[in-house]
Protein backbone atom coordinates (compact mmCIF):
# COMPACT_ATOMS: atom_id res chain seq x y z
CA UNK A 1 0.00 0.00 0.00
CA UNK A 2 1.52 3.57 -0.89
CA UNK A 3 1.42 6.28 1.93
CA UNK A 4 0.81 9.69 1.95
CA UNK A 5 2.30 12.48 2.97
CA UNK A 6 2.70 12.96 7.19
CA UNK A 7 -0.21 14.31 8.74
CA UNK A 8 -0.70 15.95 12.72
CA UNK A 9 -4.27 13.97 13.80
CA UNK A 10 -6.84 15.41 16.21
CA UNK A 11 -5.47 13.67 18.88
CA UNK A 12 -2.07 14.64 18.02
CA UNK A 13 -0.29 11.74 16.41
CA UNK A 14 1.97 12.14 13.22
CA UNK A 15 -0.62 9.63 10.75
CA UNK A 16 0.18 8.66 6.91
CA UNK A 17 -2.79 10.29 5.06
CA UNK A 18 -4.67 7.50 3.42
CA UNK A 19 -4.69 7.09 -0.60
CA UNK A 20 -6.97 9.62 -2.48
CA UNK A 21 -9.04 6.51 -4.27
CA UNK A 22 -9.51 4.80 -1.28
CA UNK A 23 -12.74 3.68 0.15
CA UNK A 24 -11.11 2.47 3.39
CA UNK A 25 -7.84 1.61 4.43
CA UNK A 26 -5.41 0.55 7.36
CA UNK A 27 -2.15 2.12 7.54
CA UNK A 28 0.35 -0.27 10.25
CA UNK A 29 -2.18 -1.27 12.10
CA UNK A 30 -1.95 -3.47 15.48
CA UNK A 31 -4.37 -4.64 18.07
CA UNK A 32 -4.28 -6.32 21.53
CA UNK A 33 -7.02 -7.74 23.70
CA UNK A 34 -5.26 -7.91 26.76
CA UNK A 35 -1.77 -9.39 26.68
CA UNK A 36 -2.92 -10.94 23.13
CA UNK A 37 -2.25 -9.86 20.47
CA UNK A 38 -5.09 -9.83 17.44
CA UNK A 39 -3.14 -7.90 14.89
CA UNK A 40 0.09 -6.88 14.13
CA UNK A 41 1.63 -4.04 11.74
CA UNK A 42 -1.54 -4.63 8.99
CA UNK A 43 -1.66 -2.29 5.84
CA UNK A 44 -3.50 -2.36 3.46
CA UNK A 45 -6.50 -0.96 0.76
CA UNK A 46 -9.26 -1.36 -0.66
CA UNK A 47 -10.52 0.81 -3.31
CA UNK A 48 -14.29 1.36 -5.29
CA UNK A 49 -14.88 -1.00 -7.91
CA UNK A 50 -12.31 -3.74 -6.26
CA UNK A 51 -13.01 -6.94 -4.83
CA UNK A 52 -10.71 -8.90 -2.42
CA UNK A 53 -11.04 -12.24 -0.23
CA UNK A 54 -9.44 -12.42 3.62
CA UNK A 55 -8.29 -15.65 3.84
CA UNK A 56 -6.88 -17.36 6.38
CA UNK A 57 -7.26 -19.86 9.59
CA UNK A 58 -9.20 -19.45 12.20
CA UNK A 59 -8.41 -17.12 15.16
CA UNK A 60 -6.07 -15.68 12.44
CA UNK A 61 -7.44 -11.77 12.78
CA UNK A 62 -9.95 -12.14 10.19
CA UNK A 63 -12.56 -10.57 12.80
CA UNK A 64 -11.19 -7.91 14.88
CA UNK A 65 -9.79 -6.45 11.30
CA UNK A 66 -13.73 -6.24 10.13
CA UNK A 67 -14.27 -4.61 13.46
CA UNK A 68 -11.61 -2.20 12.99
CA UNK A 69 -12.63 -1.36 9.46
CA UNK A 70 -16.70 -0.93 10.60
CA UNK A 71 -15.13 1.51 13.42
CA UNK A 72 -16.37 -1.25 16.03
CA UNK A 73 -12.69 -1.16 17.80
CA UNK A 74 -9.74 1.08 17.77
CA UNK A 75 -6.34 0.29 16.63
CA UNK A 76 -3.71 0.32 20.11
CA UNK A 77 -1.10 1.45 16.90
CA UNK A 78 -1.73 2.92 13.23
CA UNK A 79 -4.29 4.72 11.96
CA UNK A 80 -7.93 3.44 9.90
CA UNK A 81 -9.14 5.29 7.35
CA UNK A 82 -12.74 5.74 5.50
CA UNK A 83 -13.07 7.52 2.95
CA UNK A 84 -9.87 9.36 4.03
CA UNK A 85 -11.04 10.58 7.50
CA UNK A 86 -8.71 8.70 10.64
CA UNK A 87 -11.85 6.58 12.26
CA UNK A 88 -9.70 7.72 15.34
CA UNK A 89 -10.42 11.05 15.09
CA UNK A 90 -14.24 11.02 14.60
CA UNK A 91 -17.02 12.55 17.02
CA UNK A 92 -19.57 9.87 17.61
CA UNK A 93 -22.25 11.59 15.29
CA UNK A 94 -19.87 11.61 12.17
CA UNK A 95 -18.53 7.75 13.38
CA UNK A 96 -22.15 6.61 12.92
CA UNK A 97 -22.64 8.20 9.65
CA UNK A 98 -19.59 6.28 8.54
CA UNK A 99 -20.90 3.86 9.40
CA UNK A 100 -23.85 3.70 7.36
CA UNK A 101 -21.86 3.85 4.26
CA UNK A 102 -19.89 0.38 4.61
CA UNK A 103 -22.55 -1.89 4.23
CA UNK A 104 -22.02 -5.51 5.86
CA UNK A 105 -23.36 -8.59 5.74
CA UNK A 106 -22.66 -10.96 8.69
CA UNK A 107 -22.13 -14.55 9.03
CA UNK A 108 -25.83 -14.95 11.18
CA UNK A 109 -27.59 -12.35 8.70
CA UNK A 110 -28.94 -10.15 11.75
CA UNK A 111 -32.38 -9.93 10.67
CA UNK A 112 -35.34 -9.71 12.76
CA UNK A 113 -37.21 -12.91 12.48
CA UNK A 114 -40.25 -11.64 13.57
CA UNK A 115 -40.52 -8.61 11.65
CA UNK A 116 -41.36 -8.55 7.95
CA UNK A 117 -38.59 -8.29 4.68
CA UNK A 118 -39.86 -4.18 4.18
CA UNK A 119 -38.89 -3.75 7.71
CA UNK A 120 -35.54 -5.12 7.77
CA UNK A 121 -34.33 -4.09 5.02
CA UNK A 122 -35.55 -0.55 6.00
CA UNK A 123 -33.25 -0.85 9.09
CA UNK A 124 -30.41 -0.61 6.80
CA UNK A 125 -30.87 3.15 6.72
CA UNK A 126 -30.75 3.60 10.51
CA UNK A 127 -27.55 4.77 10.84
CA UNK A 128 -28.49 8.00 8.75
CA UNK A 129 -31.64 9.07 9.41
CA UNK A 130 -33.28 10.40 12.58
CA UNK A 131 -34.46 8.19 15.45
CA UNK A 132 -38.01 9.77 14.57
CA UNK A 133 -37.46 9.46 11.07
CA UNK A 134 -36.52 5.22 11.89
CA UNK A 135 -40.02 5.16 14.15
CA UNK A 136 -41.85 6.63 11.45
CA UNK A 137 -40.27 3.87 8.69
CA UNK A 138 -41.23 0.92 10.91
CA UNK A 139 -44.60 1.86 11.48
CA UNK A 140 -45.86 3.83 8.12
CA UNK A 141 -43.04 3.42 5.48
CA UNK A 142 -43.74 6.64 2.62
CA UNK A 143 -44.63 5.05 -0.84
CA UNK A 144 -41.40 5.94 -2.05
CA UNK A 145 -39.50 3.75 0.57
CA UNK A 146 -41.30 1.15 -0.25
CA UNK A 147 -40.59 1.55 -4.36
CA UNK A 148 -37.11 1.60 -3.54
CA UNK A 149 -36.93 -1.82 -0.66
CA UNK A 150 -38.62 -3.61 -3.33
CA UNK A 151 -36.18 -2.35 -6.24
CA UNK A 152 -33.44 -3.21 -4.52
CA UNK A 153 -35.18 -6.86 -3.53
CA UNK A 154 -35.51 -7.15 -7.26
CA UNK A 155 -32.03 -6.39 -7.50
CA UNK A 156 -31.16 -9.35 -5.38
CA UNK A 157 -34.46 -11.50 -7.03
CA UNK A 158 -36.73 -11.76 -4.07
CA UNK A 159 -38.90 -8.44 -4.96
CA UNK A 160 -42.05 -11.06 -3.92
CA UNK A 161 -40.92 -11.82 -0.26
CA UNK A 162 -41.27 -7.75 0.55
CA UNK A 163 -44.34 -8.23 2.68
CA UNK A 164 -43.58 -11.16 4.33
CA UNK A 165 -42.00 -11.65 7.49
CA UNK A 166 -38.57 -13.23 7.63
CA UNK A 167 -39.24 -16.01 9.46
CA UNK A 168 -40.75 -17.62 6.97
CA UNK A 169 -38.11 -17.75 4.60
CA UNK A 170 -35.82 -19.99 3.17
CA UNK A 171 -31.66 -20.05 4.79
CA UNK A 172 -31.42 -18.59 1.03
CA UNK A 173 -33.77 -15.79 1.27
CA UNK A 174 -32.59 -14.58 4.32
CA UNK A 175 -29.11 -14.02 3.43
CA UNK A 176 -30.21 -12.24 0.36
CA UNK A 177 -32.55 -10.35 2.52
CA UNK A 178 -29.06 -9.36 4.17
CA UNK A 179 -27.63 -8.54 1.15
CA UNK A 180 -30.08 -6.40 0.29
CA UNK A 181 -30.25 -4.43 3.54
CA UNK A 182 -26.71 -3.40 3.02
CA UNK A 183 -27.33 -2.49 -0.20
CA UNK A 184 -30.22 -0.04 0.39
CA UNK A 185 -27.76 1.75 2.51
CA UNK A 186 -26.29 3.03 -0.82
CA UNK A 187 -23.02 1.79 0.58
CA UNK A 188 -19.81 2.45 -1.10
CA UNK A 189 -18.45 -1.08 0.14
CA UNK A 190 -19.87 -4.22 1.26
CA UNK A 191 -17.77 -6.35 3.43
CA UNK A 192 -18.84 -10.09 4.07
CA UNK A 193 -18.16 -12.00 6.91
CA UNK A 194 -18.01 -15.85 5.90
CA UNK A 195 -20.88 -15.29 3.45
CA UNK A 196 -21.29 -18.68 2.44
CA UNK A 197 -20.21 -20.86 5.44
CA UNK A 198 -23.87 -22.25 5.92
CA UNK A 199 -25.23 -22.97 2.22
CA UNK A 200 -25.09 -25.39 -0.14
CA UNK A 201 -22.15 -25.39 -2.73
CA UNK A 202 -24.19 -24.29 -5.43
CA UNK A 203 -26.11 -21.51 -3.30
CA UNK A 204 -22.39 -20.42 -2.29
CA UNK A 205 -21.55 -20.36 -6.18
CA UNK A 206 -24.58 -17.66 -6.55
CA UNK A 207 -24.01 -15.59 -3.49
CA UNK A 208 -20.42 -14.67 -4.68
CA UNK A 209 -21.74 -14.20 -8.09
CA UNK A 210 -24.64 -11.82 -6.65
CA UNK A 211 -22.09 -9.94 -4.16
CA UNK A 212 -19.78 -9.69 -7.16
CA UNK A 213 -22.50 -8.34 -9.25
CA UNK A 214 -23.88 -6.13 -7.30
CA UNK A 215 -20.26 -4.42 -6.30
CA UNK A 216 -19.36 -4.13 -10.15
CA UNK A 217 -22.86 -2.60 -11.08
CA UNK A 218 -22.82 -0.10 -8.00
CA UNK A 219 -18.71 1.27 -8.13
CA UNK A 220 -18.37 -0.62 -4.97
CA UNK A 221 -15.52 -1.67 -2.68
CA UNK A 222 -15.87 -5.72 -1.98
CA UNK A 223 -14.46 -7.06 1.52
CA UNK A 224 -15.08 -11.00 1.83
CA UNK A 225 -13.52 -13.23 4.36
CA UNK A 226 -13.98 -16.52 2.73
CA UNK A 227 -12.75 -20.37 4.04
CA UNK A 228 -13.37 -21.76 0.97
CA UNK A 229 -10.36 -21.32 -0.72
CA UNK A 230 -11.76 -22.73 -4.08
CA UNK A 231 -14.24 -20.29 -3.67
CA UNK A 232 -11.71 -17.30 -3.20
CA UNK A 233 -9.79 -18.03 -6.31
CA UNK A 234 -12.87 -18.19 -8.69
CA UNK A 235 -14.21 -15.03 -7.56
CA UNK A 236 -11.96 -12.63 -6.56
CA UNK A 237 -8.78 -11.11 -8.20
CA UNK A 238 -6.81 -10.39 -5.19
CA UNK A 239 -6.29 -12.24 -2.19
CA UNK A 240 -5.13 -11.04 1.45
CA UNK A 241 -3.92 -14.05 3.51
CA UNK A 242 -3.90 -13.50 7.54
CA UNK A 243 -1.80 -15.46 9.82
CA UNK A 244 -1.16 -15.17 13.26
CA UNK A 245 -2.92 -11.32 13.17
CA UNK A 246 -0.14 -10.46 10.23
CA UNK A 247 -0.25 -9.93 7.02
CA UNK A 248 1.09 -13.15 4.89
CA UNK A 249 0.54 -11.65 1.67
CA UNK A 250 -1.07 -9.48 -0.34
CA UNK A 251 -1.42 -10.37 -3.99
CA UNK A 252 -3.27 -10.80 -7.31
CA UNK A 253 -4.96 -14.63 -7.39
CA UNK A 254 -2.77 -15.45 -9.91
CA UNK A 255 0.45 -14.71 -7.67
CA UNK A 256 -0.58 -16.96 -4.61
CA UNK A 257 1.51 -20.10 -4.95
CA UNK A 258 0.02 -23.31 -3.21
CA UNK A 259 3.82 -22.94 -1.32
CA UNK A 260 2.15 -19.83 0.05
CA UNK A 261 -0.73 -21.01 1.33
CA UNK A 262 0.30 -24.53 2.71
CA UNK A 263 2.53 -22.08 4.71
CA UNK A 264 -0.50 -19.91 5.31
CA UNK A 265 -2.78 -22.86 6.76
CA UNK A 266 0.15 -24.80 8.30
CA UNK A 267 -0.53 -26.32 11.45
CA UNK A 268 2.40 -25.97 14.40
CA UNK A 269 3.94 -29.24 15.87
CA UNK A 270 3.36 -28.64 19.77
Amino acid sequence: MSKGSSEVSQNGRDTASAPSDSVFSLDGVSLSYGAKSALNNVSFSLKRGESLALIGPSGSGKTSLFRLCLGMLKADEGSVYCQQKDIATLQPKDLRAMRSQLGFISQDFALVPNLSVLQNVLAGRLGSRSFLRSCRDFIAPTRSDIENVHSTLAAVGIADTIFKKVFRLSGGEQQRVAIARALFQKPVALIADEPVSSVDPARAEATLYLLKELSERHNLGLLVSLHDLELARIFFPRLLGLRDGSLAFDCPTEDVSEEMLLSLYRIEST
